[in-house]
């Protein structure tokens, strides 16, 4: 049985939407991503830190050597506090957490750079300001509104759009 082509929809410009649509890229399953921001990359968020684990998927993704070339500071100490400052752990050696799990480093880089590394092929996969303001979903398709009254169809849609996830919203009022 021949399968039928599939259109992702993806809600969120942020890193976990570019890694998606790199990855459906990669796998050649076309896509759209919708953005309620004017720009795929804002000043909004600081600074993550990347994991050995999460390195190797960047590595895998092809964006490892891009990231390396940016503005990236390795970490020499890990540590966890809870919300009065406190630690709850003593601090890990960040070379150790490297050597145990991983031949890639700990990282920690700004948002907004680590964004431009998470590369696209097609810019024209996407459109800004377009917040996601209802979905709705049939037995073949999902229909996404935008809270300008624009629609976008797909087969499937991807909740990438942050902590305040309207698609998450939508999903669990119907669980």
């Amino acid at each position: 049985m021949a399968l039928r082509p599939c259109k992702v929809l993806i809600a969120g410009w942020g890193i976990v939407g570019l890694a998606f649509a790199i990855v459906m890229e990669m796998i050649g399953v076309d896509y759209f991503l919708l953005e309620a921001y004017s720009a795929i990359v804002t000043e909004v968020g600081a600074g993550i830190c990347l994991m050995p684990n999460g390195v190797r998927v960047l590595d895998q993704l092809g964006c490892y050597e891009d990231l390396l070339s940016s503005n990236i500071t390795e970490l020499l100490s890990v540590g966890f506090r809870n919300t009065d400052g406190e630690p709850l752990a003593p601090s890990l050696d960040g070379s150790v957490i490297t050597e145990r799990y991983s031949i890639l480093p700990l990282l920690c880089v700004l948002l907004n750079t680590f964004t431009y590394t998470l590369e696209i092929s097609d810019k024209f996969k996407g459109v800004s300001q377009k917040c996601v303001a209802r979905v709705s979903h049939a037995e073949d398709h999902v229909e996404v509104t935008a809270s300008d009254g624009s629609t976008f169809r797909g087969d499937i849609l991807v909740g990438a759009d942050g902590t305040h996830s309207r698609v998450r919203k939508e999903m669990l009022s119907h669980a």
